[in-house]
C-alpha cells in the first residue's frame, strides 16, 4: 500500500509540472528539519493505512482544492504582513504569494505544524527553535511578493532556470516568492536552510544581484 501511496504522489506531481529535474538531484526531506516521522503526532493513521513522510503538507487523496499547490494537505496562514521597504527598491512588495504562504503556514507561527489532514494541532514551530519564527513583521527580511522588475519581465520571469549549469531560482507569478530561494525538499549539502544555492561568499544573492 505504502509503494501505490508514494507511485500516486510522484504521477500527481509530474501531472502539476513538479517534475524532478537534474537540479533537484538532492530533493527529499528525509532527515531534514521538514521530517516529522519522528514526532509523537505523525504520522495519522487513516483506516488501516499508516502516512508518514509526506503527509505534513501533502496527500495522494482528497486534498485541498481550494489551492494552487500541489495535494496540499496542511492549513494555510490567513495573517496580514508588513512588507520589507526600502527607498532602493525599484518596485513595491505586496502581500506574500501562494509560495510564500506556504512556508509561512509554519514559520509565522500561527499555525500549528500539525495542522495538517483536516486536524486541529497544537505543536508551533516555536516548540522546536524560535529563531524560524518570522511573525506578520517581514520589515527585516528579503521582500517576498515582489515583481521582477529591474530586467524586462518578458526575458526573465517567464523562463528564469538554470544559468551556466547552476540551480534554478524559480519566480512565481513572475514575483520573488520565500521558494524561490528556499527548496523545501533539499536535503543536499548546499545549506541546512534549504537554500537552492549556497550562500558562501554570497553566490545566491550574486545570482541575482551580480552588477
Amino acid at each position: 500500500m505504502r509503494k501505490i501511496v508514494t507511485i500516486c504522489l510522484i504521477f500527481s506531481f509530474m501531472l502539476s509540472g513538479y517534475i524532478i529535474t537534474p537540479a533537484y538531484a538532492a530533493s527529499g526531506i528525509a532527515g531534514t528539519a521538514h521530517d516529522f516521522t519522528d514526532e509523537g503526532w505523525d504520522p495519522p493513521t487513516y483506516g488501516n493505512q499508516v502516512l508518514g513522510l509526506c503527509e505534513a503538507c501533502h496527500i495522494p487523496h482528497n486534498a485541498d482544492t481550494t489551492t494552487e499547490a500541489p495535494l496540499w494537505n496542511h492549513e494555510i496562514t490567513v495573517q496580514n504582513y508588513q512588507p520589507y521597504t526600502s527607498q532602493s527598491l525599484k518596485a513595491t512588495p505586496e502581500q506574500p504569494g501562494l509560495y510564500s504562504l506556504l512556508c509561512l503556514s509554519c514559520h509565522d507561527g500561527t499555525v500549528a505544524v500539525d495542522s495538517y489532514g483536516n486536524m486541529d494541532g497544537s505543536v508551533f514551530i516555536s516548540d522546536y527553535d524560535g529563531s524560524y519564527v518570522f511573525g506578520n513583521d517581514l520589515t527585516g527580511d528579503h521582500p517576498v511578493g515582489i515583481q521582477w522588475t529591474h530586467k524586462e519581465p518578458a526575458n526573465c520571469a517567464n523562463c528564469h532556470f538554470a544559468h551556466s549549469g547552476r540551480t534554478q531560482l524559480p519566480f512565481y507569478d513572475g514575483k520573488v516568492e520565500c521558494a524561490t530561494c528556499h527548496d523545501p525538499h533539499n536535503k543536499g549539502d548546499i545549506d541546512f536552510n534549504f537554500l537552492r544555492i549556497t550562500d558562501v561568499d554570497s553566490e545566491i544573492c550574486l545570482f541575482c544581484h551580480d552588477k
